[in-house]
C-alpha cells in the first residue's frame, strides 16, 4: 500500500484535500468518507465492518476510528461525527505530539516533522489518539491469546 495522506480534509464542494508528508497536497473528487471506504475495500474490508469492530473492541459509541489496513495497522481518526461534512480525518500512526493552538485549534506534529493545524481542539485529537492506542493494545492482546 502506498503512503497514506496524513490528513484528509473536506474541500467544501464534495471532494477532499489530501495533506501528505512534507507539505504536499492533492485534491480529489471523492469525499473523505468515500476515500476511506475505498481504502478499506482495497484491503479487503468494508468501512462499516471496520467501524463496528472499533466500537465493539473499544466500547466507543461515537467518532469511531477506522483501521484501513491490518497489515500496517494504519488508522484514521475522525475529528467530528463522520456524518458531519466538516469532519477532518487524521492518520493516527505518525502522530508524535498534539498541542493547543490559537482559536481552539490544535497543532499536530508528525514523525516526518510535518506540522499541521486543524480546526478542532487538542482535547478532541488527544482523545482520539487515546482511543486508537486502546484499540491497538486490544488487538495485540487478542493476537497474543492465540
Amino acid at each position: 500500500m502506498k503512503k497514506l495522506p496524513l490528513i484528509i480534509e473536506p474541500d467544501g464542494n464534495g471532494g477532499s484535500i489530501l495533506h501528505h508528508r512534507n507539505g504536499r497536497m492533492d485534491h480529489i473528487k471523492e469525499s473523505p468518507i468515500s476515500y476511506i471506504r475505498t481504502l478499506c475495500l482495497n484491503c479487503g474490508s468494508t468501512l462499516e465492518g471496520r467501524i463496528d469492530a472499533f466500537k465493539e473492541i473499544t466500547a466507543t459509541l461515537q467518532k469511531a476510528c477506522v483501521l484501513v489496513s491490518n497489515a500496517t495497522n494504519e488508522i484514521y481518526m475522525p475529528t467530528l461525527s463522520m456524518k458531519n461534512r466538516d469532519c477532518i480525518w487524521i492518520l493516527y500512526n505518525p502522530v508524535v505530539k498534539v498541542v493547543s493552538a490559537e482559536n481552539g485549534y490544535s497543532r499536530i506534529l508528525f514523525t516526518d516533522r510535518t506540522d499541521r493545524t486543524v480546526s478542532v481542539s487538542s482535547h478532541v485529537v488527544k482523545s482520539q489518539v487515546n482511543r486508537c492506542d486502546l484499540f491497538i493494545n486490544k488487538i495485540m492482546e487478542f493476537e497474543m491469546e492465540e
